[in-house]
């Protein structure tokens, strides 16, 4: 299927041509960047520990103004100020548009998908107007915590949550890599960050949650790190054994989804962003899976945390998966 670009130019665009270029499934039609337009891939490529992609290194990126219209499908990296209208107009236009932006992901009719733990939720995509749909990916703070808050419901229902982020210096795209307040720092404030944790976390698990998040900026390149207390009843041995035996549900031909959605770090100092961030396998799947460790019970209180790839499984990563899962569905017609 074909598929374009929107906000090639930035952190999260480009993690998207990374991840599409070498897709099985899916081809790049065109790479659209309004401040990048008529430069070539390889000229603005910045992303930190991936090469340009030799298949795409020469391709020049165009105009937002310009979209043609023979692709099926949107990944959109775009700002939620430019995200809101372009996404609707091309879901009007019957292309399926899979956002990072937060635009949507409160709408009514749009899931804020990730397929290991809430796939029923692509049904929301039929209440939608129009021969297209917008599936939305999560918050990067929210996704690797709601994968383990939901599996930690699952085992044992809990009411009460309280998270502390250290999210990495990527989070704020390629303007907070190079920040210059952030090395040697730790920044705790995050505009917006909290009460999207709060709103969308519910959302995703489709629980009734009291989630109370606090969000710092960490001086890191790629890893939100988050410690979760959660307020629970249950026998923390047979919870360890419970994550060790997880193994991602998800059946089908996937290029990105990783076999273990969630796996459990043993290591008295893990996980950490340095060493556990690119964490999945297959290795089309790095940087997918999400990390916990340092599960301690005391007092009626779960502690540990929890570690995701922000700008994989927290943002493109995501919504490659979100199109195989859409794929494997049926709900994607070329």
């Amino acid at each position: 299927m074909k598929a374009v670009i929107l906000g090639a130019s930035g952190l999260i665009g480009q993690q998207f041509t990374r991840l599409i270029a070498s897709h099985p499934k899916i081809e790049i039609a065109a790479l659209y960047a309004n401040n990048s337009a008529g430069k070539k891939v390889r000229d603005i490529w910045k992303l930190p520990f991936f090469d340009v992609p030799d298949s795409v290194a020469n391709r020049e990126l165009e105009s937002l103004s310009s979209i043609d219209e023979d692709f099926e499908i949107a990944f959109s990296g775009l700002p939620t100020s430019v995200a809101g209208s372009l996404e609707s107009d091309l879901r009007s236009k019957g292309k399926y548009v899979f956002s990072n932006a937060s635009a949507h992901r409160m709408d009514a009719d749009v899931p804020i998908l990730i397929p290991e733990i809430n796939g029923k939720m692509i049904k929301m995509v039929e209440e939608q107007e129009g021969d297209g749909f917008i599936i939305a990916n999560s918050n990067c703070s929210i996704s690797g915590v709601s994968i383990y808050l939901n599996e930690i419901y699952n085992f044992q229902p809990f009411k009460e949550v309280h998270v502390s982020t250290y999210q990495a210096m990527s989070g704020a795209g390629f303007k907070g890599l190079s920040n210059e307040s952030y090395p040697n720092n730790v920044v705790p404030f995050i505009g917006g960050e909290e009460e999207k944790m709060e709103k969308e976390g519910n959302k995703i698990t489709g629980k009734d949650l009291q989630i109370n998040a606090n969000c710092a900026r960490v001086p890191v390149p790629d890893g939100h790190l988050a410690s979760v207390n959660i307020k629970i009843d249950l026998d923390l041995e047979e919870l360890k054994e419970h994550l060790r035996n997880l193994r991602s549900p998800l059946v089908g031909d996937y290029t990105i989804a990783p076999r273990r959605h969630l796996i459990l770090l043993e290591e008295e100092d893990r996980p950490q962003p340095k060493l556990d961030a690119f964490l999945g396998e297959p290795s089309t799947a790095k940087g997918m899976a999400t990390s916990v460790g340092r599960l301690r019970y005391k007092n009626g209180v779960l502690k540990a945390f929890v570690l995701a790839h922000n700008t994989i499984r927290g943002g493109a990563g995501g919504s490659v998966l979100n199109a195989e899962f859409a794929m494997n569905r049926g709900y994607l017609n070329s």
